[in-house]
């Protein structure tokens, strides 16, 4: 790693004002168009936080960690060409010390085991704050396992108690009154579908499925990763 490391902080450091020696030169790489230019615009934002280099898949982050310094690196993990998990592992042969944070769309549940089976630091979903990843990014620089609490509770429910939660009728009753469209959305973010694969399974673009799956994630009063638990066990014909 490089020698300027910054300095210790706690979690509850400002990430809004920061001096040269708390500058984190960060990565990123994530396949989605939309998401990867809006949180890079984000990201920017932060004094604290130092875009050095944004990619639009795992060959390109590479390709990038090889040429430049850097300090930590954000990438999601479904990307094409090699996807995030093999990303990380080469990334480590690359800098075997690095900080690598993973980032997804709450991706299918093993991704979490193998993420930090190959050294990932931490693992956030898309539904983060900029400011929380900021502040994770931090953390997980200085040595501390940084995760997305309730996603994280949640798997830990469902592999830890070995059990699927108990039928949620209050969100039952929700998802009944939701429109057709949103319902069939719905359905494929109970298997744990991406955006963009929901989006090539119906034909609809990714920008309206995004739009879909926020509306439905207010309607039903649950985050992404609550949906694919909360809708084990109940009737999902229409």
């Amino acid at each position: 790693m490089p020698s300027n490391k910054p300095r210790d902080t706690d979690e509850t450091r400002d990430t809004h004002s920061a001096s040269a020696e708390d500058v984190l030169r960060l990565i990123f790489a994530d396949d989605s168009p939309i998401y990867r230019e809006q949180e890079s615009a984000l990201l920017r934002q932060f004094p604290s936080i130092d875009l050095v280099g944004v990619a639009a898949s795992g060959m390109e982050l590479l390709h990038l960690a090889k040429s430049m310094t850097w300090d930590v690196a954000l990438l999601d993990i479904a990307m094409p060409e090699i996807d995030g998990i093999e990303t990380l592992k080469q990334l480590l042969e690359i800098q075997p010390d690095a900080t690598v944070v993973m980032l997804t769309a709450f991706e299918r549940p093993h991704t979490l085991r193998e993420a930090l089976a190959a050294g990932a630091k931490g693992f956030l979903t898309k539904e983060t704050s900029t400011a929380e990843i900021v502040t994770a990014l931090h953390r997980a620089y200085h040595g501390k396992a940084v995760f997305d609490e309730r996603p994280i509770q949640i798997l830990q429910d469902y592999y830890v108690l070995g059990s699927s939660p108990q039928v949620d009728h209050e969100f039952a009753e929700r998802l009944e009154k939701l429109p057709q469209h949103l319902r069939k959305v719905v359905d494929y973010l109970a298997d744990s579908y991406t955006n963009r694969e929901i989006a090539r399974a119906t034909g609809l673009s990714e920008h309206t499925v995004g739009s879909y799956v926020r509306d439905a994630i207010t309607l039903l009063e649950a985050r992404r990763g609550e949906i694919a638990v909360k809708m084990q066990g109940l009737d999902r014909r229409n």
